[in-house]
């Protein structure tokens, strides 16, 4: 939740690389990982700055970067987009659509319940310490998420009111909106 609590390198390449090094992999494929993490989270460019002058969004991506360098097969994520701005979020967001379309595991924990209708596949809600659903993201916005302390997402609030069914993004909504008589 907080990335800075994790930095502890001068600069950004080397907190990147401190995971693969730790793996035993030579100097080039540590270098060729880190490059590639941080063309993957945006940060190319940012290899000499350190980690504690980047903006909140930019820990973020760093963060996110460390892991991916050690290519994990599977990834948890927890509140990655909590106090980010709607640009950062949408790099997190995109972030986690590549990695899930590369194949990796995601595991996403948030109340947001915006990230879980535009990203999720499967959702397992967590109440009182006591698992209350695991099941399809559709099937879980059919419960009244009131009684959990979660809104529904707006845009899904909406959709349905308008008869146009379950949505998961805008441009669904967009797209929807073009075929209302």
């Amino acid at each position: 939740q907080n990335p800075e609590n994790m930095f502890f390198e001068e600069n950004v390449f080397k907190e990147v690389s401190f995971g693969p090094k730790n793996l035993g992999l030579s100097e080039d494929e540590v270098e060729a990982r880190v490059k590639w993490a941080l063309k993957e989270t945006n940060l190319k460019g940012y290899e000499d700055r350190s980690p504690y002058s980047l903006s909140g969004g930019e820990k973020q991506r760093l963060a996110i970067a460390c892991i991916l360098a050690m290519k994990p097969k599977y990834i948890i994520l927890d509140e990655p987009t909590t106090g980010l701005d709607e640009k950062n979020a949408e790099a997190i967001k995109r972030i986690i659509r590549n990695l899930y379309s590369e194949g990796h595991g995601i595991l996403l924990i948030t109340h947001e319940m915006d990230l879980v209708l535009e990203l999720a596949e499967r959702v397992v809600l967590l109440y009182e310490g006591k698992k209350l659903f695991d099941g399809a993201v559709k099937k879980f916005f059919d419960l009244d998420l009131r009684a959990y302390d979660l809104d529904k997402p707006k845009l899904l609030d909406i959709s349905e009111r308008l008869g146009m069914g379950f949505l998961r993004d805008i441009n669904e909504f967009i797209n929807a909106l073009g075929m209302i008589p």
